[in-house]
C-alpha cells in the first residue's frame, strides 16, 4: 500500500472519476492547507485517499469500522476496536453518525501512526486512566494485558517489569477524589465483592458476608505470597504467531473474541486464608505513575504494549509506508505539535488542540490573502466574461452565415421556394372577391387554373428533392464495411437480443466445427458404425440441431412473407430462451482454436445479417415516406378542388350583386345555380340530391357533397 500511486490510476470512484482525478478536483483543493501543515504533502495525501477509496467500496463518501477491519485485516480485539471506533453527532439533525469522511479518516490515522513508542504507551495508559489520576494499579495492568493480547490469563513476566509502589496522594489528587465523592472507607478495600480491612482487625464492614469463615486466631508474621496460577498457554509461541499475523496482515483467529478478556475467571476467597487476602488487597493498592509506565514501556516495547505497536506498524505499512510515517513522527516531535503533546494531560486533548491550531493557521493565511485573491478573481472573471461574450457573438454570427448559405444553396431550396409561391398565390386568390359579371367569372377561372399550375410546380420540385434525398439515405444505409461493423457492435452491446443472438450463433458455429471434426475422425476409422455413436457425438448433434432450429427463422427467412415487425418479434422470443445447457456443452467440447474460428465466422454472418436488416429497414422507411408524401400532396390538391373548384369545372362560385347572395355561374353559358348545388369533381355534372354516386361517371360523393345529400328526394334547388 505504501508504494507508488500508479496502481490506483485506472480505478474509479464517485462519479466515474479516477482516484487521481477525484483527489485533484474534489479533495486536495479543499484540504491542501490542513494536510500541508500536518506534513501530508500532496503525494502522501493521495496515497491515503487511495486507501480510503478502496475501503469505501459502496462509494458513499464515508467508511465505518467494519469496512476498516475488512480492508486492514487487523486482529479483532477490544483494543483494535477502540482504535477504529469513532462516532459523532450531526450538527443539523443531531443524529449519531458512526462513519468517517476522508478528512476525519486522515486525521485519525495521523493521530495514531505518528505516535512514538512512548506515545503508544501513553495512549494505552490513558485508556485506563479515565479519571486522569496519572496512576494505575496492578489490576489495571492485568486488564490492560488481557485487552491487548485478547487472552483470559495473565503472565507475570509482562506485568512484573513495571515497578509498583505505595500511592502518594497529593493535594491535587485529594481534591480530585473529594470532588468525585470517593473515600478511603477507613482503610478497607473491596475485592471481588468483599470489603477487606487493611488495619488488621479483620472487620469487614456492613457488607461482609456472614457465611464467610472467621479469621484465624493467630496471624503469621509475614503474609505468604499468593501462588501464581498455572499458565494456560505458551506465551512465547503466542508472541511469535502474533508477530507473524501482523507481518502478513492477516487476522489471527485467536484475536477474534472481542470480549473474552472481560470473562476472566476470578479467584474465590471463601476458603483463602485471611493473610493471603490481606496480601492481595495490599498488592492491589500498589500503583505505578504515568511517567514510570511510559519509560518502562519504551524500554521494553515487546512486552505489554507490543500488540499496540504491531497494530501501528500494520496501519503504517498499509497506508503511506513505514518510512513516511517515521518521518512524520519525527516531524511531530520536533515541531509545534510537541508543545501540545507535552502540555496537554491527555492525547485526545492534544490532538484537538493540534488540529484547531492548524485550522486557525490555514484560516489566517486565507484571510490575509483574501483581498488580493478577490482582486485577482474579479479581474479574471471580467476577462473570462468578455471572452465568453466575444465567443458567443462569433458563434452566433457564424451560425447565421451558415444558415443563410444553406438557405440559398441547399438542395431543398427550389422546393421551398415553389411551395412558398403556391401559398402566396393561394392567399391572394382567397382574399379576392368575384362578382357574377362575365369578366369576373372568366378571370376567376384563369386565376384558379394558375393556382393549379403553382401547385403542380411545387409538387414536381418536391418529387425531385425527395428522389435525391431517398437515394442519398439509401446510400448512407448501405455505407461501408466499417459502418456495418459499427452497427453490429452497437446491436451486440446495446441490445439484449443482440447479445443473445451473438452467443447462439457462436455456439452454433462451434458445435458445427466440432461435428465436422468428429465426422472426419469417424470417416478415417474403418471400424466406425453409424449405430454406435459416442455420447459426445450424440450431445453435439442434438444441441446443434436445436440451435439451427432457433436460428433458421431469424437468419434465413423469406422477406416477402416475414415483415420486420415479425422478425423483431422472433428476436424478442429468442431473448427469453435459456442457452445455459448449450453454452456449457460448447465450453466443454470447444478448444481455444475452435472458439477463435467460431467467433470469426459468426462475426461475419452477423455483420451480413445486420447489413441486410438495415438496408431493408431503410427501403421500407423510404417507401412509407413516399406513400405519406403522395397522400399529403393529394390532400393539398383536394383542398383546392373542394374549396375553389376542380380543374375541369365550368362553374365559378361568385357573388350576385343584385341580391347580395353567392351563387354558381357557368363560365361557358352564364347559367346560374343555387350555392347548395352539388357538382361532381370528376366529370363536373350536377349530382342528384338523393343519389350517393354520380349518375354520369358513377364517382362517389366527396365529403363536401355529402353535406348536400338529401335521401328523401327533395325537389331541385333553384335560385327562386
Amino acid at each position: 500500500m505504501g508504494g507508488g500511486s500508479s496502481s490506483f490510476d485506472k480505478e474509479r470512484y464517485m462519479g466515474g472519476k479516477t482516484f487521481q482525478k477525484y483527489f485533484k478536483e474534489d479533495i486536495w483543493p479543499v484540504h491542501d492547507g490542513l494536510f500541508d501543515r500536518l506534513g501530508l504533502t500532496e503525494p502522501r495525501a493521495y496515497k491515503l485517499f487511495s486507501v480510503f477509496a478502496r475501503i469505501d467500496f459502496n462509494e458513499n463518501g464515508t467508511v465505518d469500522s467494519e469496512e476498516c477491519f475488512r480492508f486492514f485485516q487487523a486482529p479483532r480485539t477490544k483494543f483494535t476496536e477502540r482504535v477504529f471506533f469513532f462516532e459523532r453527532r450531526d450538527p443539523d439533525t443531531n443524529e449519531l453518525i458512526k462513519s468517517l469522511n476522508f478528512k476525519e479518516f486522515a486525521l485519525l490515522l495521523w493521530s495514531f501512526c505518528t505516535l512514538s513508542p512512548e506515545g503508544i504507551a501513553r495512549y494505552v495508559f490513558e485508556v485506563f486512566d479515565v479519571d486522569n489520576a496519572f496512576l494505575l494499579t496492578r489490576a489495571h495492568l492485568e486488564t490492560m494485558y488481557r485487552m491487548l493480547y485478547d487472552v483470559p490469563e495473565v503472565e507475570d513476566e509482562y506485568v512484573a517489569v513495571y515497578p509498583l509502589q505505595e500511592p502518594v496522594v497529593s493535594r491535587s489528587t485529594s481534591r480530585k477524589r473529594a470532588s468525585s465523592g470517593s473515600s478511603s472507607d477507613g482503610g478497607s478495600v473491596r475485592i471481588h465483592g468483599r470489603r477487606i480491612n487493611l488495619n488488621g482487625d479483620g472487620g469487614g464492614g456492613d457488607d461482609d458476608d456472614e457465611r464467610q469463615p472467621p479469621p484465624p486466631q493467630s496471624q503469621p508474621e509475614s503474609s505468604p505470597p499468593i501462588p501464581a496460577a498455572p499458565p494456560r498457554h505458551n506465551r512465547r509461541s503466542f508472541i511469535i504467531e502474533s508477530e507473524k499475523s501482523f507481518a502478513l496482515g492477516g487476522a489471527d483467529r485467536r484475536f477474534g473474541g472481542a470480549q473474552r478478556y472481560a470473562s476472566t475467571r476470578q479467584v474465590g476467597f471463601s476458603d483463602a486464608p485471611a493473610a493471603e487476602i490481606l496480601a492481595l488487597a495490599h498488592q492491589q493498592q500498589l500503583t505505578i505513575d504515568k511517567a514510570t509506565f511510559l519509560s518502562v514501556s519504551a524500554k521494553h516495547p515487546k512486552l505489554l504494549i507490543y500488540p499496540a505497536l504491531m497494530l501501528q506498524k500494520l496501519l503504517r505499512r498499509k497506508t503511506c509506508g513505514v518510512a513516511v510515517w517515521r518521518l512524520l513522527a519525527v516531524y511531530r516531535q520536533s515541531g509545534m505539535f510537541a508543545v501540545f503533546d507535552r502540555d496537554c494531560d491527555r492525547l485526545d486533548e492534544a490532538h484537538v488542540a493540534i488540529f484547531r491550531a492548524v485550522e486557525n493557521q490555514v484560516l489566517e493565511s486565507k484571510q490575509l490573502s483574501a483581498d488580493l485573491l478577490l482582486q485577482q478573481n474579479s479581474a479574471k472573471l471580467r476577462y473570462d466574461a468578455d471572452a465568453v461574450q466575444r465567443e458567443k457573438q462569433m458563434r452566433e454570427k457564424q451560425e447565421m452565415i451558415e444558415r443563410r448559405r444553406h438557405e440559398l444553396t441547399g438542395p431543398d431550396v427550389p422546393m421551398k421556394k415553389a411551395w412558398h409561391a403556391y401559398e402566396t398565390k393561394k392567399a391572394a386568390f382567397e382574399g379576392e372577391e368575384f362578382i357574377a359579371a362575365r369578366t369576373d367569372v372568366l378571370r376567376r377561372k384563369a386565376l384558379r387554373d394558375e393556382l393549379f399550375q403553382y401547385l403542380d410546380v411545387a409538387i414536381a420540385k418536391s418529387r425531385e428533392y425527395f428522389a435525391w434525398k431517398d437515394e442519398r439515405d439509401l446510400k448512407l444505409a448501405e455505407g461501408t464495411e466499417t459502418d456495418h461493423e459499427q452497427r453490429y457492435a452497437d446491436f451486440r452491446e446495446q441490445r439484449a437480443e443482440g447479445k443473445q443472438l451473438t452467443e447462439l450463433v457462436e455456439i452454433t458455429h462451434l458445435l458445427t466445427l466440432v461435428k465436422e471434426g468428429i465426422d472426419a475422425k469417424n470417416a478415417a476409422n474403418k471400424y466406425y458404425r453409424e449405430d454406435q455413436k459416442a455420447e459426445k457425438q450424440v450431445l453435439v448433434e442434438t444441441n446443434l440441431a436445436g440451435c439451427v432450429k432457433l436460428l433458421d427463422p431469424i437468419l434465413r427467412y423469406d422477406e416477402v412473407t416475414v415483415s420486420l415487425a415479425e422478425l423483431d418479434k422472433r428476436l424478442g422470443i429468442l431473448t427469453r430462451r435459456d442457452l445455459s445447457e448449450e453454452a456449457a456443452l460448447a465450453r466443454r467440447v470447444g478448444t481455444g482454436k475452435l472458439w477463435a474460428a467460431a467467433r470469426q465466422s459468426a462475426h461475419k454472418e452477423l455483420v451480413t445479417f445486420v447489413r441486410a436488416k438495415t438496408l431493408r429497414q431503410a427501403r421500407e422507411d423510404i417507401a412509407k415516406a413516399q406513400v405519406q408524401r403522395e397522400r399529403d400532396w393529394k390532400k393539398a390538391e383536394w383542398y383546392v378542388v373542394c374549396t375553389h373548384g376542380s380543374r375541369i369545372t365550368q362553374w365559378e362560385f361568385v357573388l350576385e350583386k343584385e341580391t347580395n347572395r353567392p351563387c354558381y355561374v357557368s363560365s361557358l353559358s352564364g347559367e346560374r345555380r343555387h350555392p347548395k348545388t352539388a357538382f361532381c369533381e370528376q366529370c363536373d355534372a350536377i349530382m342528384v340530391q338523393h343519389e350517393l354516386r354520380c349518375v354520369q361517371c358513377d364517382a362517389p360523393r366527396s365529403a363536401k357533397n355529402l353535406l348536400l345529400y338529401r335521401p328523401l328526394g327533395f325537389k331541385d334547388i333553384t335560385l327562386e
